[in-house]
């Protein structure tokens, strides 16, 4: 029943849609590594608060991934119980807001946590861009061109 996969419980852990744990026994580690890197390869963080920031967002977009294919099981259990959703039972309907729930909540964490990160880029690459400028000024005025302009 699809309605266990978010609340089976072993050894108290929860395994899931509501869990804790990243990467949980039924899912691929490799796939969630690959993830990381291409999230790492993207952003190229250059200290630890740009690291757990990329984090976040690879984490959050992992964790939208389960949610997504939670509700697409949901979806496609409750149509193999009654195609026509005017039959639903409550429970049916229940279960498909559950769900959504879910994938919606994963949905608001990863924009969060993307534009968290979107955010520090854009203030570093301001900040960089305001110290070339500074530096620029400051060659000028002394009159000498900018050693890295050499190169």
């Amino acid at each position: 029943m699809v309605a266990r996969i978010t609340e089976q419980q072993e050894g108290g852990q929860t395994y899931g849609s509501c869990s804790k744990e990243i990467v949980l026994p039924n899912e691929s580690q490799a796939k969630y590594d690959s993830l990381f890197q291409n999230w790492l390869a993207d952003y190229q963080p250059a200290d630890e608060t740009a690291l757990w920031l990329v984090e976040q967002a690879c984490n959050a977009q992992w964790l939208l991934i389960r949610n997504q294919e939670r509700y697409n099981e949901a979806e496609d259990c409750v149509f193999g119980q009654q195609e026509h959703a005017m039959d639903w039972t409550e429970e049916h309907h229940e279960r498909i807001v559950r769900f959504r729930r879910y994938l919606t909540t994963a949905e608001r964490q990863f924009a969060r946590a993307l534009s968290m990160l979107e955010q520090r880029r854009g203030s570093r690459l301001r900040e960089g861009l305001a110290l070339e400028r500074a530096r620029e000024r400051a060659e000028r005025l002394r009159g000498h061109p900018n050693p890295e302009e050499k190169n």
